[in-house]
């Protein structure tokens, strides 16, 4: 298993007892397994924990299908690719068209890396209700 190196007074690069975790995030469904698996896959192996993350739902990904129904389709697509290489799924943030380079979005990706890091995988669990309040407020 690897481990993350400590920075605490006592000194710089102690080892800790505490795993590290890597989080993948992807722009769009598909993104993670095409272009990032592999990587995903030596991690995990390894000894990482891995979190799998896209920031858009995929709610606009077919002319056949509601943006509701798409939206669950590629979620449970999702599900079942992240299942498959191992590593943890954390929902989307937000919905297709709506992933934007601002300041939101990079608090919002600071977040889940911060929660994943600092304070486990156990507690990021909360973290796209927090954004959700945060951005049904705006």
């Amino acid at each position: 298993m690897s481990y993350v190196a400590s920075q605490t007074a006592s000194g710089v690069g102690q080892q800790s007892e505490k795993p590290c975790s890597a989080l993948f995030i992807g722009a769009h469904p598909d993104d993670i397994e095409f272009y990032m698996a592999g990587t995903l896959l030596l991690l995990a192996e390894a000894g990482f924990q891995i979190h799998y993350m896209t920031l858009a739902s995929g709610s606009c990904g077919s002319l056949k299908f509601s943006a509701d129904r798409t939206r669950s389709i590629r979620r449970q697509e999702a599900k079942r690719a992240a299942k498959v290489l191992g590593a943890t799924f954390r929902p989307s943030l937000v919905d297709d068209l709506e992933v934007l380079y601002d300041v939101y979005h990079r608090r919002a990706i600071g977040l889940a890396y911060r929660l994943l890091g600092d304070l486990g995988a156990d507690r990021a669990d909360g973290l796209v209700e927090r954004l959700d309040g945060e951005a049904d407020a705006r």
